[in-house]
């Protein structure tokens, strides 16, 4: 930058230049990491004083905000996995299914079936332990915890080793994990495990490298796990504002699978954060023929329920016509609020996507 002296009378020359320069845009100045440390303790603070639960979500959000991370457009972001991947480690199988990205995050659900129940004894089955890494370009992700209540699922760090609870696959039709009871009990398996692994990525990507390290064995698989705007691979992507929230549902192009993504409806309330959304599990779900017959379907939830796996609901019955429509009766959705705490809601809907009018 060129100074001048207040009384110096200045030629053409000099007059274009600093004209250029007060009408060029100046880039936007960073928060230094001094200032923002200096916020996080002041807050950090007001944690120990108040309640720390409702604050440290926003604590969380002013941190994210302010270093770049999660500043995406919300909803414009979104990127879904393409298919599943699904490999074996250690005679154990892995399957990669329903990763997304959103929101400045990015949400890997893995699931891990064994044939054999590996107990420790009559009651409790061994741990399972495992290492993740997902790299973007070469650089690898640092893993994060957007949803602070979450104790199980949601915090990994990048490097470590992660202990997940092993159970016995489930016969029972009412719980979520049913899907892998109906999808791996005819081939022997016994025992799973899941979780959501969650990941900083601030700028969505295509394609990312996973890394899966087995912890006995050294063992290590690499994959490529793919990601695409669900209007590139779903056959219908729709979206509707229920309460305070903005509802994606997207229908695979058969009929038979939906699939549930939620956000907060209002960018500029960041003190709230969505933390669970579902569609009644009875009949908040059916999926109709054209002569009016419906099916309820199976709720899936990729990773588990206390993850930040997003709601499906697949029709597994095979014996049915095509499917026209999907109609989504009843959902419900949570999110955290600084000032209210745990906010939820059921909302009865009449939300019929149809199928023909996209054909």
């Amino acid at each position: 930058m060129k100074c001048y002296d207040w009384d110096q009378l200045l030629d053409t020359e000099d007059m274009l230049a600093l004209t250029e320069e007060a009408l060029t845009p100046k880039p936007a100045r960073p928060l230094s990491w001094r200032r923002l440390g200096a916020l996080a303790a002041c807050l950090a603070l007001i944690l120990c004083l108040t309640n720390y639960q409702a604050l440290a979500t926003g604590v969380q959000t002013l941190i994210r905000y302010f270093s770049g991370v999660g500043a995406a457009e919300t909803g414009a972001d979104l990127r879904i996995q393409e298919g599943e991947l699904e490999f074996e480690l250690n005679g154990r199988t892995y399957l990669f299914s329903g990763a997304y990205a959103r929101d400045g995050f990015l949400f890997v659900p893995l699931e891990v079936v064994s044939r054999s129940e590996e107990r420790l004894n009559k009651n409790d089955y061994q741990n399972l332990y495992v290492k993740l890494e997902i790299s973007q370009d070469g650089q690898v992700l640092a893993g994060s915890n957007p949803f602070l209540d979450l104790s199980d699922n949601g915090s990994y760090a990048a490097g470590q080793y992660t202990a997940l609870t092993r159970k016995r696959i489930p016969f029972s039709p009412l719980q979520e994990e049913q899907y892998l009871g109906w999808r791996y009990l005819p081939e022997g398996y016994q025992s799973y495990a899941q979780a959501v692994f969650t990941y900083e990525a601030a700028n969505p990507a295509e394609r990312y490298t996973l890394r899966v390290e087995d912890y006995l064995t050294d063992q290590v698989m690499e994959v490529e796990l793919a990601l695409a705007p669900p209007e590139e691979i779903s056959a219908i992507c729709e979206q509707r504002t229920v309460g305070e929230i903005q509802v994606t549902a997207l229908v695979s192009a058969d009929g038979r699978r939906l699939s549930l993504y939620g956000t907060m409806a209002k960018e500029e309330e960041w003190w709230k954060s969505l933390v669970e959304l579902q569609a009644e599990h009875i009949d908040g779900v059916q999926f109709m023929e054209t002569d009016g017959t419906s099916h309820p379907g199976l709720p899936r939830r990729p990773g588990g329920t206390d993850g930040a796996g997003y709601a499906q609901e697949i029709l597994l019955t095979q014996d049915t016509g095509p499917i026209t429509a999907v109609r989504i009766g009843r959902i419900y959705y949570a999110y955290d609020d600084m000032d209210d705490g745990l906010v939820s809601r059921w909302v009865d809907l009449d939300w019929v996507i149809s199928l023909t009018e996209t054909k």
